[in-house]
C-alpha cells in the first residue's frame, strides 16, 4: 500500500438529494396537516400544499449550490466546502445519519457531508484513513 493514498472526493449524490427532499415533503405535509387539524383550521389539507411547494421551492433553487460542494478526505485532512480543513487526528466520531456522514470533532465542532449515496462506505473510508495515519493499518 502506498504511503499517500489518492485523495477521497465526497459529493452529493443527485438522487439522494431529490429523495431527501420528497421524503422531507411527505413528513412535512403530515406534521403541517396535523398541526393545523389540531389547532381547529377548517382546511386542515393547506398543510400539505404549503409543505410540499415550499420543500419544492427551497430544494430547487439550492439543489445547484448543493450539489456542487466536494469534501476531499486526503492521507492527512478532510477538506470542506469553503475552505474548512480539519486534521484527520482531530476527528473524534464519524457516523452515518440517513443520507449525511456527521463529523465530531475533538473540541465539539459538528459537520455534515450531506446526501450521500452511502454514507457508511464514507464512514469506512474515513475511518480507514484514519487507522492508516495512526499507523494501525
Amino acid at each position: 500500500m502506498s504511503e499517500h493514498p489518492k485523495p477521497i472526493v465526497f459529493s452529493a449524490d443527485r438522487q439522494t438529494y431529490i429523495r431527501d427532499h420528497i421524503v422531507m415533503a411527505l413528513v412535512g405535509s403530515v406534521g403541517m396537516t396535523a398541526i393545523l387539524y389540531a389547532v381547529g383550521n377548517p382546511f386542515p389539507w393547506v398543510g400539505v400544499a404549503g409543505s410540499v411547494i415550499a420543500i419544492s421551492v427551497r430544494g430547487f433553487f439550492v439543489m445547484s449550490e448543493t450539489l456542487g460542494f466536494r469534501w476531499q478526505l486526503t492521507a492527512k485532512n478532510l477538506s470542506f466546502p469553503g475552505e474548512r480543513t480539519i486534521p484527520l487526528s482531530q476527528i473524534k466520531t464519524v457516523r452515518s445519519m440517513f443520507s449525511a456522514v456527521q463529523i465530531v470533532t475533538d473540541s465539539g465542532e459538528k459537520f455534515l457531508i450531506r446526501f450521500q449515496q452511502n454514507p457508511q462506505d464514507a464512514v469506512a473510508q474515513i475511518q480507514a484513513m484514519q487507522n492508516r495515519q495512526q499507523g494501525q493499518i
